[in-house]
């Protein structure tokens, strides 16, 4: 007799069937014992209609179903009350897989009076088609006519499993006989039931049971392996497929296979721990995604998911170019793309700087699952990356509100923190940031440090506010705690390398930076700190021009200045050779002044003191050799020192420089930078003219921000300036002593950017007063526009224009001036 026993298991690979019960549940469907008769040749000229009967079961034993249903049907069309034939005939419909048809003769079934084995294929019949509600119906007649049947009971216990009713079906597997429940097809049952529940661990209590008792029960093996497999455990059933050869199909194979692979790429994804580990997971997930792809290269679904996980995992991995060609071979194709990969495309394109169509994928994965926490992290990166900031801190906000603080244990009075709130709370945190609102974004986090003093998310968070806000020494204090109690998080040493740099450690620096190249090369914040230390030890220039006209001669009616540097690379860390020129000129009544200059010096960058000496001399030939140095000292982050000594000083006047004055110069200056928003300095400086003149200068000047937005800032920087001279019988301008009063609003609008590329503008309006000894008081003032471009992080440059008025022994010149500059690495 050829007849299919099977079972179906939910949430399983799209296997063939296995079949869980060998025998028993079967035979209640075939079972009868008007079926129980020898072969007999197929003759029915002069055959009673119960021979013909016997003939068509004995034919259907045989596995000929289509004659046997045939004779049956003629016989119940000329005699529609043979009920053993219409019984026999609903059995063997059952056999022949044709269950529609024999439930719907099953209309005029006497339930009362038919036969056990009726119900139990009619109860089989129905679980073929699926309607387990009708399967559990006729099984549930035929436990009622027979309690102790076992097929009766083993078929409902089945149905109502199908029926998602796993803890009925339990219950009613437990009313069999011991004896009968220690037997290997309830085992099976049990097992089948249990892993449809998706309780795994019980359904192999359930299959090793059985395999106790038979080693090489080949459906107790695979009921085995599949519920490893709901485990996430795919490595063990691999390892008892590959024992027991021929177990599984290719499919299913190929399915295990891919999903080891799966199970890799989550854990590097999600499992805390070394950054290193996780990469090389991903490489051993890769190769094991290659093998099997090549292993089963004709099977399209392999082939398919195999480029699915290679998207994730190629992202995971930071090889972002990688992951966007699989992504897009895979979008050729008319196939649905789970959310899972589509969040990893977006992930790559917006690494490869294309955040709108990281948008456009991730959109298109929150349609399909619009409560995806994972995703609306992620669209939170990519409103950041298009510049719509305030969109990304709503966005932040509506997380937050949705996460409760604590979450409440199932069935316990028991409550631990919810760890999306804690990633709410961070969010809302960087979108301060980067609205520039640092103030702001210091405390979120300084108050989520008092909660959680050891949550080293928000510490790490808080050093890098730190560092932006101008404070590398607390920065690297924080790095530093944060990387003690969790040393591989790269976030943070990534941080921890850029505040050593902040702080001109250069030695240091580069053993970190070399360090995290070598472990993840492809890492996006890598790769810019690689960059930025590249750009430190490449050749770098700087020139600075200005050129004006103005309607007085104090200082020429035409002039200009260009400023330039050229730096080597360094060497030994922190000295730079440097060569310098520097070009005036200016217009007189009395004849032009041209002063060209030309010197070679070294920068030295140390940790708490910066400086710089040079030996220049006229570039024409004519003239002394002149010394300039410079020193600051950084007392601490706040507090700084600086000072100038200068021979040859450029600070002499154009119009003394005509007649061969030159002048040696003396400054110092205190400054105190609070943060980013607020800073003060006063200083002095001394200016000793050969024709003996001197002159002495003071200045108290302080800025502050005022009002902070993403794209736009505004600042008050205010100045008081007092100085005196020596002798005012000169050909220069030179006051017995003067003093001015100046506030300049300055209005910076980040007008464009794009990654490292930004343009920038300013409008800057000067208003204040100067008083010159024996002339009395004038307002002055100016008006400033200035435009500076990023070109990438090697490359940059600016243009400004300003019209000003300034006031000289009382009388008024105006003067326009045009600024250009250029500056780069390489």
């Amino acid at each position: 007799m050829k007849v299919t026993r099977s079972l179906k298991l939910a949430a399983l690979l799209p296997l063939t069937p296995f079949i869980l019960l060998a025998a028993g549940v079967c035979a209640a469907a075939g079972q009868d014992a008007s079926l129980m008769h020898g072969n007999v040749e197929s003759q029915e000229a002069g055959l009673l209609p119960d021979q013909l009967r016997n003939q068509a079961v004995q034919s259907a034993r045989m596995g000929d179903y289509e004659p046997a249903i045939e004779t049956l049907e003629r016989i119940l069309a000329s005699d529609p009350d043979n009920v053993a034939a219409y019984h026999d005939l609903l059995i063997i419909l059952g056999w022949a897989e044709q269950n529609q048809k024999a439930l719907q003769l099953a209309g005029r079934l006497d339930s009362a009076r038919a036969p056990i084995g009726v119900l139990n294929a009619l109860g089989k019949s129905a679980r073929n088609v699926a309607d387990f509600e009708q399967s559990v119906h006729w099984y549930t007649l035929a436990v009622a006519r027979a309690p102790t049947d076992p097929d009766s009971i083993l078929g409902k216990a089945l149905a109502l499993a199908d029926s998602g009713q796993h803890v009925a079906a339990i219950a009613v597997l437990s009313t069999l006989a011991r004896t009968e429940q220690e037997s290997t097809r309830v085992r099976m049952a049990r097992g089948y039931i249990h892993h449809s529940s998706r309780d795994y661990v019980q359904a192999i209590v359930a299959f090793d049971q059985v395999l106790a008792d038979d080693a090489e029960h080949r459906d107790a093996l695979r009921g085995k392996i599949l519920s490893l497999r709901g485990l996430l455990l795919p490595a063990e059933a691999l390892a008892i497929a590959g024992a027991h050869p021929g177990l599984l199909s290719d499919d299913e194979l190929a399915r295990l296979q891919t999903d080891w692979a799966a199970i890799q790429i989550r854990w590097a994804n999600e499992t805390a721990g070394p950054e290193s580990y996780a990469y090389r997971s991903l490489d051993r997930a890769l190769r094991s995604i290659a093998s099997t792809a090549e292993q089963f290269s004709d099977n399209d679904v392999v082939q398919q998911r195999a480029g699915f996980d290679r998207v994730v995992a190629y992202s995971s991995q930071q090889k972002m170019p990688a992951a966007v060609a699989e992504f897009e071979q895979l979008s050729a194709a008319p196939l649905r793309i789970p959310t899972y990969v589509l969040a990893a495309a977006a992930n790559a394109y917006m690494h490869l700087q294309e955040p709108e169509k990281a948008e456009v994928i991730l959109l298109q994965a929150l349609q399909e699952e619009p409560d995806n926490f994972m995703l609306q992290q992620d669209m939170f990166w990519i409103l950041v990356d298009l510049e719509r900031q305030h969109e990304a801190l709503a966005l932040a906000e509506d997380l937050r509100r949705g996460e409760p603080i604590w979450l409440k244990e199932p069935d316990s009075d028991m409550v631990r923190a919810n760890p999306r709130r804690v990633q709410t709370e961070i969010l809302v945190g960087l979108a301060y940031s980067f609205m520039d609102q640092l103030p702001q974004a210091q405390v979120q986090f300084e108050q989520l440090l008092a909660i959680a003093p050891h949550n080293t998310g928000f510490q790490h968070e808080l050093a890098t506010v730190m560092r932006r806000r101008g404070w590398p020494e607390r920065a690297l204090f924080e790095y530093q705690q944060v990387l003690a109690i969790q040393p591989d998080l790269v976030a943070a040493a990534v941080g921890n390398a850029h505040a050593l740099l902040d702080k001109r450690q250069f030695e240091l620096s580069e053993e970190r930076i070399t360090e995290l190249v070598a472990l993840m090369p492809e890492r996006t914040d890598v790769r810019q700190l690689e960059q930025r230390w590249e750009k430190i030890n490449q050749y770098q220039f700087r020139i600075d021009s200005s050129f004006g006209k103005s309607t007085g001669d104090q200082f020429g009616s035409k002039q200009y200045n260009v400023d330039g540097y050229f730096y080597m690379k360094p060497l030994a860390y922190q000295f730079r050779p440097f060569a310098h020129s520097a070009d005036a000129f200016a217009e007189f009544p009395e004849g032009d002044s041209v002063r060209r200059r030309l010197g070679a010096g070294i920068e030295y960058r140390g940790v708490d003191w910066v400086g710089s000496l040079e030996l220049h001399g006229d570039r024409d030939g004519g003239g002394d050799a002149g010394v300039s140095a410079a020193a600051k000292w950084f007392v601490n982050e706040l507090w700084s020192v600086s000072g100038i000594w200068e021979t040859q000083s450029a600070a002499v006047p154009l119009r003394g420089h005509r007649t061969g004055l030159y002048a040696d110069q003396f400054g110092l200056r205190v400054t105190y930078r609070a943060s980013e928003s607020r800073s003060f300095s006063v200083s002095g400086e001394q200016t000793r003219i050969s024709d003996g003149n001197t002159r002495q200068s003071w200045s108290l000047r302080g800025r502050q921000r005022m009002f902070t937005r993403p794209a736009y800032k505004f600042d008050l920087d205010a100045g008081i300036f007092v100085s005196n001279s020596d002798r005012q019988d000169v050909v220069y301008f030179s006051p017995s002593s003067d003093a001015a009063f100046l506030v300049t609003a300055i209005n910076d609008w980040r007008t464009y950017r794009r990654y490292d590329f930004a343009f920038n503008q300013q409008i800057n309006v000067e208003l204040g007063f100067y008083k010159q000894s024996s002339h009395g008081s004038n307002a002055i003032g100016s008006l400033q526009y200035l435009a500076s471009i990023d070109f990438n992080t090697r490359y940059s440059a600016y243009f400004g224009v300003q019209y000003g008025r300034r006031v000289y022994d009382g009388e008024s010149e105006y003067a326009t001036f045009v600024t250009l500059g250029v500056a780069g690495s390489f």
